[in-house]
């Protein structure tokens, strides 16, 4: 009877156990529902006060994001260039490379004479055409010129033991077959400008000792002159690929700076203490100024010298504008 009674009791007590879990069961349910809310309204009013702090530029709130600034505009070309289409003969070069990306920047269109096309095409920009030729040949420096209506010539000669003739055939006879090939050209000639040298006039000058390289330049600047075309001849000192030139000066053109172009007459620079030393200068300078040459008026028909002058109110600076006009005017 006891062991009855005692089982009866334990399953009361069992039933009253379960029975106050369930009822116990929804106020956890409630309390954890409150909890949940509370957290996601907490959150929902925090995103909410980010958001609206990142939108207003109100007490307390962030900052807005700085705007990106504006890339400069690219300068326009020069209208003077207009209708030009140039023979870049050494146009692979050091200073011929960067004469064809003065004109492209002009929207000119540039013609590259070359000797070997595949390195002409590997160095130069795709839209130059090629054409595959030596200035030493007539037919084809006429074959390049055919439809061109300018000439800058940057060739230079490297003589050597083995090929001694190098500075007659270059830098004389090769200018020669250009300036014949402007002249004969049906559609004729705009502009000529050759790129010489310093010292061009004195035959004592060391680079006549390597089988007379600026005795020959001078024999090509000659024929140029001669020949009635409008020509510009540029004459500049050392040539540096470097940010930095070597100002002018007596003694080896002291004092280091990329300095401001500065023009002076043939004859102005040349061995010191007879003569001023004109110190080196950028290749990128000699580019720019024999681009400006071919449609500066006051370039027309002058045999120019280029200085390089720390002095920052003195010569040309920018590409084609008045300072170039003021420099070239100043030569007389």
């Amino acid at each position: 009877m006891r062991a009855r009674g005692a089982g009866r009791g334990a399953r009361a007590r069992a039933r009253a156990r379960a029975a106050g879990a369930q009822a116990r069961a929804p106020v956890r349910a409630a309390r954890a529902g409150a909890g949940g809310g509370g957290s996601r309204a907490s959150g929902a009013a925090r995103a909410g006060g980010a958001s609206g702090a990142g939108g207003s530029s109100g007490a307390g709130g962030a900052p807005p994001a700085p705007e990106a600034p504006e890339a400069p505009e690219a300068p326009e070309a020069d209208a003077r260039f207009k209708g030009l289409r140039v023979l870049v003969a050494g146009a692979t070069g050091g200073t011929g490379r960067l004469v064809v990306e003065e004109l492209l920047k002009e929207s000119v269109p540039v013609v590259a004479l070359a000797r070997s096309a595949e390195k002409a095409r590997r160095d130069l920009p795709p839209e130059v055409e090629i054409v595959e030729g030596d200035v030493t040949q007539f037919s084809s420096v006429a074959r390049a010129y055919s439809g061109c209506n300018a000439v800058v010539c940057c060739t230079g000669s490297r003589p050597g033991p083995l090929d001694p003739a190098g500075p007659f055939a270059v830098d004389y006879a090769g200018t020669a077959n250009l300036v014949a090939a402007a002249r004969n050209d049906a559609g004729g000639c705009r502009s000529f400008v050759l790129v010489s040298s310093v010292g061009a006039d004195e035959l004592l000058f060391p680079l006549n000792l390597a089988w007379g390289i600026l005795f020959w330049k001078k024999r090509g600047e000659e024929a140029l002159q001669r020949s009635g075309l409008r020509y510009t001849v540029v004459r500049p000192g050392g040539l540096t690929d470097g940010e930095r030139g070597k100002g002018r000066g007596r003694g080896g053109g002291k004092g280091k700076g990329k300095g401001r172009v500065t023009m002076a007459p043939a004859g102005t620079y040349g061995l010191p203490p007879a003569k001023e030393a004109p110190g080196s200068i950028l290749r990128a300078q000699v580019a720019a100024v024999a681009t400006a040459a071919l449609v500066e008026e006051a370039a027309a028909g002058k045999v120019i010298e280029l200085a390089v002058s720390r002095s920052a109110g003195a010569g040309a600076g920018g590409r084609g504008g008045d300072d170039f006009a003021a420099a070239f005017a100043s030569v007389p």
